[in-house]
């Protein structure tokens, strides 16, 4: 039988050196590009049987960095009964996909892989290991279960891998990891040989995005003298965006926000794209969920009180694209790898940098390109400074432009627009005044109206206020170089060019702050319904910045000067201190938009434009 012939993804991969024909023929069925960093960088350290510590962002291929040496260790099936690696994930989702992937990289191979998974029959897993897998993938809670009822045992284990380590931890799963750990065979015994001869040394891989304290004593506590040498890979290590990534920044009122969401959707939809949706609560969740039915976008969402079948079932749809757009809450999310994201919505700011990076990463993987878009309100603008701090970004609010209504082609307009696409730094805009506007009056409509999803929103209006209000109080504060740095972004645009009127016009009052700038924090009324988020918060509540210790006297002071003086709300946003976003100036520039201004549109011609956007296409 003729060698099968390795196409060029695969051979950058045969460069690396050390791999099976059966290894690359999986690789180049998977379509691999290449290596990615962390793959060129951890692959030979595993060949040459070194223990890894490997930092990297999400979607930087960390999975295929360890399988693949894996594989090539293991090699073939062994008919000795026990595993020989075991893959402890944080999520039982990314349980079943890391075994799917296994699968895939092992298909020339007769290797046996399983899962041993939480919530789904232990009965069906026993049945599972019978068959005696050379690879088990598994959560920390059920694999100890398994291990306790005698079902297996770790004696013949060659490789052991902590994947998303710091997740691991988040999820309190602590006391099984040190369990599981303390029931591998003695250190002393490891360098033995088994029946058949072989040396037996157990590798240990640990990926992490983040090192947090937790894991970092895991490492020398628990872990100790089998961690000892170990190779230290850290690359993007939560620092850094993908290259393959843009990010683009909105602003509007807070009242506006809903509006400004269905705007957006439909605009990225027009480019028939995968979208997921991250906001706070589960209320959100499902007020999204209703907001976008009854504008005939399939969608469906996840959140921690989904059950398990349900949780399947909402995201095979969106996997299969029986729906194009994904709400979920960040923790309901922890796990979910969908290959073929094409975007991602905040629909909250992240109060953390290292949120927004996560999220941020689950586009724009293996080289495919993905957006990352953001809502914000002026309250979280010093969280969006903070993220450009934290990478290493400027900051900037989009110009405001002069719109010619007898002449839209004014070249300082286009010159603008240009400048605007082509600068690195992250700019912040705002959406077209006019279509925000019509958005929001039909959702005030479609509110009134007699369905099943106009009835839930209503009914969830006060529970998503008040779950909001609460998070609000709950989250981090933003540093006092956020606050500050949104300060002078503002005061930097006092005197711009009025949009509708062309005039100059100063926004914001020329006032010194010498004062102590704090986080943002603003307080709502105590007599709240009773609010369940969805343990969105439980990981919040242990961060909350030192600097919040201040006086209470002084923490009003700032908000009173941050709202009066920088984050009032109630001026026109896009006709004033901040521009349109640039990907919305084809809108306004092109003659079909430029007519929608001339005059106030009845409600009937207002649900006409706003049907025809998803269709619109700027001449």
């Amino acid at each position: 039988m003729p060698r099968a012939k390795i196409g060029t993804g695969a051979g950058a991969f045969k460069a690396l050196g050390g791999l099976s024909n059966s290894i690359l023929r999986a690789v180049q069925d998977m379509k691999f590009s290449g290596p990615s960093p962390i793959q060129r960088r951890a692959i030979p350290v595993l060949l040459g049987g070194q223990n890894l510590l490997a930092m990297a962002r999400t979607g930087s291929g960390k999975t295929a960095a360890f399988l693949i040496p894996i594989i090539e260790k293991l090699a073939s099936h062994s008919r000795v009964v026990g595993a020989r690696a075991i893959i402890l994930s944080p999520t039982r989702d990314l349980a079943l996909q890391t075994l799917k992937f296994t699968k895939q990289l092992s298909k020339y191979t007769d290797l046996i892989s399983v899962s041993v998974v939480g919530g789904e029959s232990i009965n069906s897993q026993f049945d599972s290991l019978a068959t005696n897998p050379d690879i088990i993938v598994a959560t920390p809670g059920r694999l100890l279960d398994i291990i306790v009822q005698g079902t297996t045992n770790l004696q013949r284990i060659q490789a052991m891998v902590f994947d998303e380590a710091d997740q691991l931890f988040e999820q309190g799963f602590a006391p099984q990891l040190t369990e599981i750990c303390h029931r591998l065979p003695p250190i002393q015994a490891t360098g033995s040989s088994d029946q058949q001869g072989v040396q037996r040394v157990i590798q240990i891989v640990l990926c992490s995005a983040t090192l947090p304290l937790q894991v970092t004593n895991f490492v020398k506590g628990v872990l100790g003298p089998r961690m000892l040498n170990a190779e230290v890979v850290r690359l993007d290590a939560d620092t850094r965006l993908s290259p393959d990534l843009q990010c683009h920044f909105f602003i509007c009122q807070s009242e506006l926000k809903f509006a400004a969401l269905l705007l957006l959707i439909e605009k990225i939809l027009s480019q028939n794209e995968q979208i997921m949706v991250f906001t706070c609560t589960k209320y959100h969740v499902e007020y999204i969920y209703n907001l976008l039915q009854c504008n005939h976008i399939s969608s469906t969402y996840i959140h921690g009180s989904l059950d398990m079948q349900a949780q399947k079932k909402h995201l095979a749809d969106f996997d299969s694209k029986h729906c194009s757009v994904m709400i979920a809450t960040d923790i309901a999310a922890r796990g979910l790898d969908i290959p073929l994201l094409d975007s991602v919505i905040n629909f909250d700011f992240p109060s953390r940098p290292k949120v927004f990076i996560h999220r941020a990463g689950r586009v724009a993987r293996a080289g495919r390109k993905g957006t990352a878009y953001s809502l914000l309100v002026m309250e979280e603008l010093p969280y969006f400074v903070d993220l450009c701090n934290f990478i290493g970004r400027n900051s900037s609010l989009v110009k405001p432009l002069i719109i010619n209504r007898q002449d839209n082609s004014n070249q300082e307009n286009n010159d603008n627009i240009q400048q605007s696409q082509n600068n690195s730094d992250f700019q912040v805009g705002s959406f077209p005044p006019l279509m925000l506007s019509m958005f929001a009056d039909n959702i005030s409509t479609v509110i009134q109206e007699n369905t099943h999803q106009a009835l839930e929103m209503k009914s969830l209006q006060r529970s998503v206020s008040n779950a909001f209000h609460k998070y609000r109080r709950e989250r981090p504060y933003a540093t006092s170089s956020g606050v500050r740095g949104a300060k002078e972004m503002l005061h930097r645009s006092a005197n711009v060019i009025n949009i509708n009127e062309g005039l100059k016009s100063s926004m914001i009052k020329e006032q010194e702050d010498n004062k102590d700038e704090d986080g943002l924090q603003l307080d709502e009324s105590d007599d709240e319904d009773e609010i369940e988020l969805d343990d969105e918060n439980d990981d919040q509540k242990n961060m909350i910045n030192k600097e919040g210790n201040k006086s209470a006297v002084n923490k009003e002071q700032d908000k009173e000067d941050i709202n009066n003086e920088i984050f009032d709300e109630k001026r026109e946003w896009g006709q004033g201190v901040i521009g349109i976003h640039p990907i919305f100036m084809d809108y306004v520039t092109d003659p079909k938009y430029s007519q929608y201004q001339q005059t106030p549109q009845s409600i009937a011609e207002q649900s006409q434009i706003i049907s025809d956007i998803h269709n619109f296409r700027p001449q």
